[in-house]
C-alpha cells in the first residue's frame, strides 16, 4: 500500500528492504513517522500491536481523521480544485476543528512544492496533468482506512515514546530527520537530539532499526552496533537527484551487504515552484 501523504526523506524505494528485515515482534512503533512508507509496507498480520508516532501534532491529527473519517475526508479534499488562492487561503486559516485541519494539511501536503510544510510553496508545472490527491486515493478510500484501523497514534518526544512502548517484544522503526542536511519539517532535530535519541536506543530491552544518512557523527553515535550501508538519491523533482549513501542501524544482526538499494522520493512532486 502506498502513502496517503508526500514527505521528503520518505522511504518509498527502500521500504520494502527494510520490511523484510524486520525481526518477529509484537508490537511495532514508529518514532517519527512522517510519511509512513514503511508501515503501509510492512504485513498488518506481523505486529499484534501497531503505533505511529511523530512529534508533529498535525501530521498526527491527520492520521487520526483519516483512520476515523477517511471516505468523508478524502471526498471533500477531492473536490477542491488545484488552485493556488485555495492553496493561500488554506496556508494562511487557523480551522479550529479536528476534520478541518486533517482536511487543510493534506490539501497543503499534496499541493505544495514536494509536500513541504514549512513554508508557503504552491507547486506547478507544465509537463503533466496536476490533480489535487493520486487516483488510487479518490478509488480506494476503504483500503487506507482499514490498514489505518486498530493502529494507536501518538504525539511524543522520540525519547518517551521508547520509554512508553519497550519491551522486550517491541521493534521500533526509527527514521528521525537527517543530521546536517535541511529538514523541510515543522520541528527540528540536530546533534543533542541524535545524541539523545541513541542514548536511548542503546537502553532499550526491544529491538530497533534506524535509518540514518551516513556521516562520521552518525557512525560514531552507534558504534559497536550493526550497520549496514545503501545507497539512495535525494531529490523532490522529477531529475536523476543527488547520489547519497544513508545507513541502517540495528541492535540485532543485519546483513552485510552493501548492495545498492535505489531510493527516490515517494511521489512524483511537482516540476518546479512559482
Amino acid at each position: 500500500m502506498k502513502s496517503p501523504i508526500r514527505w521528503v526523506g520518505g522511504k518509498h524505494r527502500l521500504a520494502e528492504q527494510i520490511s523484510s528485515l524486520l525481526p518477529s515482534h509484537d508490537c511495532y512503533v514508529e518514532t517519527c513517522v512522517g510519511a509512513a512508507w514503511v508501515f503501509f509496507s510492512k504485513p498488518r498480520t506481523a505486529s499484534k500491536v501497531e503505533v505511529l508516532n511523530d512529534i508533529d501534532r498535525e501530521l498526527v491529527n491527520l492520521y487520526c481523521v483519516l483512520q476515523r473519517s477517511g471516505k468523508r475526508l478524502i471526498r471533500e479534499v477531492d473536490t477542491l480544485p488545484y488552485s493556488r488562492t485555495i492553496y493561500d487561503n488554506l496556508w494562511h486559516s487557523k480551522p479550529s476543528s479536528q476534520f478541518k485541519r486533517a482536511s487543510r494539511y493534506l490539501y497543503l501536503n499534496r499541493v505544495g512544492f514536494g509536500g513541504k510544510m514549512n513554508h508557503r510553496s504552491f507547486g506547478t508545472g507544465t509537463g503533466r496533468p496536476f490533480h489535487v490527491l493520486p487516483m488510487w486515493l479518490r478509488d480506494s478510500p476503504d483500503a487506507l482506512v482499514e490498514r489505518l484501523r486498530g493502529v494507536i497514534l501518538e504525539s511524543l518526544d522520540v525519547e518517551e515514546i521508547i520509554r512508553r512502548y519497550d519491551r522486550p517484544q517491541t521493534l521500533f522503526f526509527v527514521d528521525p530527520p537527517y543530521l546536517g542536511l535541511t529538514q523541510p519539517y515543522v520541528s527540528q532535530f540536530g546533534l543533542e537530539d541524535h545524541v539523545r535519541l541513541a542514548g536511548a536506543l542503546r537502553a532499550i530491552r526491544g529491538k530497533f532499526i534506524l535509518s540514518c544518512n551516513d556521516c562520521p557523527k552518525i557512525r560514531r553515535l552507534h558504534t559497536g552496533l550493526s550497520i549496514t550501508k545503501v545507497q539512495t538519491n535525494y531529490t523532490i523533482s522529477r531529475g536523476a537527484g543527488t547520489p547519497a549513501g544513508e545507513i541502517l542501524v540495528a541492535n540485532f544482526p543485519l546483513p552485510r551487504s552493501h548492495r545498492k538499494m535505489k531510493s527516490r522520493t515517494p511521489f512524483a512532486p511537482p516540476e518546479r515552484k512559482r
